[in-house]
């Protein structure tokens, strides 16, 4: 079973890699340390025929950047926020097993109004907040003595505490590619914003409803913990699944899967993934490729289908990514000095009218000066279709005065 393909959003100077499938309510999948966001093949190929389910590559892990080496628990949440606002996920349902339970409860501290609902599966008060003292050390030098090693070494200690030894061999090579290939720089600083981080006094400030989802041949974080938590949180609901080990996702998907829906359809009513923020911010990510020149990262705004027309300019139609990337090259090549501006964005139902202005020079030494409008439907964070109307000019009076222009028919 293949996960979706990877896309990328900058989040605070940091590319973020992610993978998305399903349309409905969000949900939000926090993968643990050492993995990425492969780690939920099974709930992105279950789950969303019910939610639109969102699996960051934590910074650190993954496709996505390192953070620097001293940031805190504070920053990996504020961090995860910038992330749900810059897919305009609102108040998703946020479900982080492991390390990503660790996450999920950073997340909740500094952006409480920013989640729906939680789930923490396998889940951790932060290694200081469940553990003894001498246990957190114990981890903690492991895993300090593990960034220096090759991970064919760290391999045989690992896999026996997170899978049972019933554990296909799929699932166990599926475990073991991750491990390999971790990132020493993003696991130092895991180790450093979260290793010994305390968020107990978090715990009686949940007022979301909140999933504890355990297995009960968990080695790493025993039935007991999963107790501790239920006790400390007021609006908790624990779930035990029978013979499921730490990576109990993987495991028993089908048990783990299904506890999540019966918790998900007694929630309140959810909202759709895609808010007006999040129609505007695809915009803005377009715009910002463009003055990087991040050709991967502008042609990642469209839909794989996208088409577009512009009517000033005899009908001529732009229809697929490919088509994209080749205007894209074409814009890059020709105007190398290329600067964008998003000058003004309205959105509506589903659209965005977005005004504009290009500069750039030709090798030549000619000075090019764009604005336009252009009239966008977007559909998962992406732009899906578009109408442009687009002119070499100097000034055409903001969008108020093209909008009369588009409404009258004479385009630009």
């Amino acid at each position: 079973m293949d996960a979706p393909p990877v896309h990328r959003v900058d989040v605070g100077g940091l590319s973020v890699g992610y993978r998305r499938g399903g349309t409905g309510p969000p949900l939000v999948l926090l993968h643990g340390a050492y993995e990425d966001s492969r780690f939920w093949v099974r709930q992105l190929a279950d789950l969303s025929d019910e939610f639109t389910v969102v699996a960051p590559d934590v910074p650190g892990f993954g496709s996505s950047d390192d953070p620097p080496e001293t940031w805190t628990a504070a920053e990996y949440g504020d961090c995860l926020a910038g992330f749900l606002d810059v897919l305009g996920l609102r108040r998703p349902i946020v479900l982080g097993l492991s390390f990503g339970s660790v996450l999920a409860l950073a997340l909740y501290r500094q952006r409480p109004d920013a989640v729906g609902a939680l789930v923490l599966a396998s889940a951790y008060a932060g290694w200081a907040g469940s553990l003894p003292p001498e246990e957190v050390q114990r981890r903690l030098a492991q895993v300090r003595r593990e960034l220096e090693l090759p991970p064919e070494q760290i391999l045989p200690t690992w896999l026996p505490t997170l899978l049972t030894p019933q554990a296909s061999p799929h699932l166990v090579d599926l475990v073991a590619a991750m491990m390999r290939d971790f990132h020493p720089a993003g696991m130092r600083a895991a180790l450093h914003g979260m290793g010994e981080v305390d968020l107990r006094r978090v715990l009686p400030t949940i007022a979301v409803p909140t999933l504890l989802l355990y297995g009960d041949a968990d080695v790493r974080s025993p039935v007991s913990m999963a107790e501790d938590l239920h006790a400390r949180i007021p609006t908790s609901t624990l779930v035990v699944i029978p013979g499921a080990p730490h990576l109990a996702n993987l495991e028993q998907p089908d048990a783990f899967n299904a506890a999540v829906r019966r918790f998900t359809h007694n929630l309140p009513e959810l909202p759709t993934t895609v808010t007006d923020q999040g129609l505007a911010a695809v915009c803005h990510r377009w715009i910002r490729a463009l003055n990087t020149h991040d050709l991967d990262a502008a042609v990642d705004c469209f839909d794989e289908d996208y088409q577009d027309e512009a009517p000033a300019r005899r009908g001529e139609q732009v229809r697929g990514r490919d088509h994209v990337r080749r205007n894209f090259q074409r814009l890059f090549t020709e105007l190398p000095d290329l600067t964008a501006t998003a000058c003004n964005t309205v959105v509506g139902d589903q659209q965005v009218w977005l005004e504009w202005r290009m500069q750039g020079t030709r090798r030549d030494g000619t000075l090019m000066e764009f604005v336009g409008v252009n009239i966008f439907e977007v559909t998962h964070d992406r732009l899906r279709s578009g109408r442009i109307y687009t002119e070499l000019v100097r000034d055409m009076g903001g969008i108020d005065a093209q909008l009369d222009r588009m409404a009258t028919g004479e385009g630009l």
